[in-house]
């Protein structure tokens, strides 16, 4: 069976549909924890990278609830909430826009995790925050965060590399 894992995404533009989804899911757990939204000129600023829980059968479970301004910096904090797993407080809240409710880990009295989707029942939102955090524990137990290298995209092409060759058959030459 394949192991939990944390993976690396990066929005486009400012107005990128799904850059602002996060925005409004990001802003509803601040909001449910604290009463206050995180400053979005801050957002802006820090940059478009955050990391992905993604569960053994591939799906995304939860992300970060911060944008971080590089990979290396997203690594950085997603590696500290692998050491810090078992401490993380697991939270649930409605969010009223949705009607749905949603959950999220807490460290230091900071939301740090929110999850992926709604659910329609506080027992099950509480049942997915405890398998996200045990699954950053499994990721901690199982070697810690993987090296840079090995995360990075396969269909990753840089400059130097030559065009591919179109597929035999192609209607278009």
């Amino acid at each position: 069976m394949a192991a939990p894992s944390v993976v690396f995404a990066h929005f486009g533009a400012s107005t990128d549909r799904a850059l602002l989804a996060w925005r409004r899911a990001s802003r509803a757990v601040f909001e449910a924890h604290a009463g206050a939204a995180p400053d979005e000129s801050a957002g802006e600023q820090a940059g478009r990278v955050y990391w992905q829980l993604v569960a053994p059968n591939h799906r995304e479970m939860a992300r970060s609830t911060l944008l971080h301004a590089s990979e290396s910096d997203a690594r950085a904090h997603a590696a500290t909430l692998v050491r810090r797993a078992s401490g993380l407080t697991c939270h649930t809240f409605v969010a009223p826009a949705v009607r749905s409710i949603g959950w999220y880990l807490v460290d230091d009295d900071a939301p740090v995790v929110m999850g992926a989707r709604w659910y329609e029942s506080r027992t099950v939102a509480r049942e997915a925050a405890f398998r996200a955090r045990s699954m950053l524990e499994t990721i901690g137990r199982e070697g810690g965060m993987p090296p840079a290298a090995a995360v990075e995209p396969e269909w990753a092409v840089t400059p130097a590399e030559p065009a591919l060759p179109a597929p035999a058959g192609d209607a278009t030459t």
